[in-house]
């Protein structure tokens, strides 16, 4: 549950850029999958897209399938 807060708080770029060196892509992508993806997601908006928040739930979802169409 405390994931979805974590993911949610990433969707300003702010807050993203402030404080993602503090999640380890080694735990997410060994314990999470699920989650490590969605954060993955996000990273990948914020590295290529250089202004602009993700904003809502909904384009996180966008992206995510866009990301991982095989995955439901």
């Amino acid at each position: 549950m405390i994931e979805l807060y974590v993911l949610k708080s990433l969707l300003s770029r702010n807050i993203f850029l402030e404080y993602n060196y503090l999640l380890d892509d080694y735990f997410l992508k060994e314990e999470q999958e699920e989650t490590f993806l969605i954060y993955q997601s996000i990273k990948d908006f914020y590295r290529k897209s250089s202004e602009g928040d993700i904003g809502s739930v909904d384009t996180l979802e966008q992206l995510f399938h866009a990301a991982y169409p095989a995955i439901p």
